[in-house]
């Protein structure tokens, strides 16, 4: 990959998870509160503490798969267990799928629907990249 590719791919991570990074910076920051509220508040507060947390978990989970598959993409070097890789990225943006769909403005929606134009574009970019299985068949 050119060094001007690769200043567009950084581009393009930086302008499309920027604002979902900042909302895992406040997520990480109120992490801490919600587990409290898990523990000691009332039943009402469950699913909200629950989800915040949850949201947090899968946002550094996406954002270690994200550096991960960003570092093989610019050396070039294989992607060994494409399979852990997907899933990852699926269950880092499913999160975000709650403010695409029910987000109140237009601009949440799109601050959230960004990522997953991203990711898709990511890993397209390194489809090349993913170790291919070899199926043995028993024949020599």
């Amino acid at each position: 990959m050119s060094r001007w590719l690769k200043v567009l791919v950084i581009m393009e991570v930086l302008v499309c998870f920027g604002p979902a990074a900042a909302l895992l910076l406040l997520g990480v920051v109120v992490a801490p509160m919600q587990v409290y509220f898990l523990v000691t508040g009332p039943r009402e507060a469950v699913p909200g503490a629950l989800y915040v947390i949850g949201s947090v978990i899968a946002g550094l989970v996406g954002l270690g798969v994200m550096t991960y598959v960003l570092r093989r993409l610019f050396t070039g070097t294989p992607i060994n267990r494409p399979i852990v890789v997907v899933a990852a990225t699926l269950a880092a943006l499913a999160p975000l799928s709650f403010y695409v769909m029910f987000a109140d403005t237009v601009g949440y929606r799109i601050m959230a629907a960004l990522p997953f134009a991203a990711a898709a574009h990511i890993l397209y970019l390194s489809r090349r990249l993913f170790a291919t299985s070899k199926v043995v068949t028993g024949e020599p």
